[in-house]
């Protein structure tokens, strides 16, 4: 065999591997972009809130399908919206947060199942440092597919207190 017929055959091959790579790609990309099924996902908080208030912003995840669990790995809440507030906590405690630069978002993991046409609730205690209107995504994560709402909270002025109280 000469040699340009071996380099012929070589890039062939190399060619014929890297087009069954990219189509895998293309592949667990259309996979992973899929939302997720059966499942219905409601933010619940207050539409405004004063300086200092504690409050609980609820995430409802609904499992619509009949024969099989949603297993709810993470909720993600973008920074546009935490920015506003500092998280006091969560019902059910988090196993784990961290923050993923990639999406600017905290990501609460919770690996929970949540049975077929069954509810759970998960609840951010949070409280607003200063005055805003602060908008952003929750995510509610199933592996790597994901819903996402919206959530809006504004911050205005506490309370007067002490000498800035009226009579």
């Amino acid at each position: 065999m000469d040699t340009k017929r071996v380099l012929l055959i070589g890039c062939g091959a190399a060619a014929a591997i890297a087009v069954l790579l990219a189509a895998a790609a293309g592949i667990w990309v259309w996979h992973a972009a899929k939302d997720p099924e059966g499942v219905r996902v409601t933010i619940e908080a207050p539409d405004t809130v004063a300086v200092g208030e504690e409050f609980v912003m609820s995430v409802a995840v609904e499992n619509l399908r009949e024969d099989r669990p949603f297993n709810l790995t993470d909720v993600d809440v973008h920074d546009d919206y935490l920015k506003g507030f500092a998280v006091l906590g969560t019902e059910p405690p988090a196993k784990s947060n961290m923050h993923v630069p990639l999406d600017n978002s905290m990501s609460y993991s919770f690996d929970v199942s949540i049975a077929p046409k069954e509810t759970q609730r998960f609840r951010f205690r949070l409280r607003p440092p200063a005055p805003g209107v602060f908008r952003g995504n929750v995510d509610v994560c199933e592996g790597s597919r994901f819903l996402t709402t919206g959530a809006q909270t504004a911050v205005g002025p506490g309370a007067p207190t002490g000498a800035e109280a009226g009579p």
